[in-house]
């Protein structure tokens, strides 16, 4: 059967540009079922040939690609429109076929040892002349940078000039995060005094560009830090690299409500949440705290000590629950309800609430997720002793449910699901091999 027609393949083209990245795996079997299965490798070949394109694309525009596919630190948006490097590609083309020939075969071949990346920078170049000279080939990518920003030409421009030191920044941007040495910091020392000497506004593009492409974007401070030598909260915060540490501040501050703003009815998921909160919150000020010089009174410093006063408050808030909650989730006998002795024998007539289990199982969840930064948080001491409480209780707990086993006039599984449910809890307070054991002895060898 005939494949797509020459109008269709143009209309699918154009459709395949505009999907994200992760995106283009899941077109090819919408668009085959759309369009029925004789168009499947049509189709196929068309969401390939854009694959490799954007690869292509992605080595020669990298000083400034990841402005078009990520957030920017002061706004929900990129900086340019994410149809930018592919419009740009096409003009190139009309206008130095012959250099993008050359720039597309070296591409191929980037992990080889004669790359040439000058060629990459020509590229970039060739596009400041034909913005600057208002090349009809160029006409889309203009049109496409007005519609986004006033100032989107004279962005992008700003941001092709410095493609060589762009270039060079992203190549040892991995190294600076991971092991930040004094040869590592003499070179970010030096890329600030090559950005500002390019232009006035030459380091904050750099920063710019380095924030969108940090896996962690709090670790911006440690560059920020190499750049200034340790600068203070205050002296940062009054240049255009604010703006990175009032992103982060914002976050922190979310961070804190998002405690307040978890369902913990949804047990373990609740758990992990909260865990994940609490550790990005310890990341970004231990950052904060390690690579700026913070004032008791200086706009970040005042705004982090709150904070960490705040989330100390919310976790401990939490694991306070913790002995409201044990025996709700896990009934006890009437006699011990008001004991805070050892008494807690199970109470397998009373099923236990089901709200109490989800919210007692996502504080537990998240005490063992926190375990190494408990200290951090200002939660440690308080999570060691509801730690060693709750073990004490599941562990007598476990033992009285264990002896039941041996009752006629008990149901033995309802004992050995009670079991089952204290087993769960203890491999959050001790490990996997203990609650194993656990549920292990409750295996039925007949009553004695």
């Amino acid at each position: 059967m005939p494949g797509l027609t020459d109008s269709q393949g143009k209309i699918v083209r154009s459709i395949v540009q505009t999907v994200p990245d992760a995106g283009l795996g899941q077109l090819t079997a919408v668009l085959s079922a759309q369009m029925g299965e004789h168009t499947m490798a049509d189709v196929r070949d068309i969401v390939m040939m854009e694959m490799k394109d954007r690869k292509v694309r992605a080595i020669v525009f990298s000083p400034f690609l990841s402005l078009c596919t990520k957030n920017r630190p002061d706004k929900a948006h990129s900086r340019f429109p994410f149809a930018l490097p592919t419009l740009l590609w096409n003009a190139l083309t009309d206008r130095a076929p012959k250099l993008m020939m050359q720039a597309r075969d070296m591409a191929s071949r980037w992990e080889s040892e004669d790359l040439l990346p000058y060629i990459f920078n020509q590229a970039c170049d060739e596009a400041i002349n034909g913005l600057q000279d208002n090349d009809p080939a160029f006409a889309p990518v203009i049109e496409c940078l007005d519609k986004a920003s006033p100032t989107g030409v004279r962005d992008l421009i700003g941001f092709l000039r410095m493609s060589a030191l762009l270039r060079d920044v992203l190549l040892e941007l991995p190294l600076w995060v991971s092991r930040m040495n004094a040869d590592d910091a003499l070179s970010i020392r030096l890329a600030y005094r090559d950005a500002a000497h390019i232009a006035a506004d030459g380091p904050a593009r750099l920063f710019e560009v380095i924030y969108t492409n940090l896996e962690a974007p709090w670790t911006i401070l440690r560059i920020i830090s190499a750049a200034l030598d340790r600068p203070t909260d205050q002296f940062v915060s009054n240049m255009d690299l604010g703006v990175f540490g009032e992103l982060l501040m914002a976050q922190v501050e979310k961070l804190v409500e998002t405690i307040d703003e978890v369902n913990f009815d949804q047990g373990a998921s609740a758990g992990h949440a909260i865990a994940t909160a609490v550790k990005t919150f310890v990341s970004i000020t231990t950052d904060f705290e390690d690579n700026l010089v913070l004032s008791k009174n200086g706009p970040w410093g005042r705004r982090i000590a709150r904070s960490k006063r705040d989330l100390t408050n919310a976790c401990e808030a939490l694991l306070n629950q913790v002995g409201f909650l044990l025996p709700r989730a896990l009934p006890i006998s009437a006699a011990a309800k008001n004991s805070r002795a050892f008494n807690r024998s199970p109470n397998i007539d009373l099923s236990p609430e089901p709200i109490a289990e989800a919210r007692l199982e996502a504080i537990l969840v998240f005490m063992a997720a926190v375990r190494s930064i408990a200290s951090a948080s200002g939660i440690g001491v308080l999570r060691t002793r509801v730690l060693t409480e709750t073990q004490e209780f599941l562990e007598y707990y476990g033992k009285g449910a264990l002896a039941l086993l041996t009752d006629f006039d008990v149901s033995s599984e309802a004992v050995r699901e009670r079991i089952h449910a204290v087993a769960k809890y203890v491999a959050l307070v001790h490990d996997e091999a203990t609650a194993e054991q656990l549920r292990r002895r409750a295996i039925p060898t007949g009553r004695r």
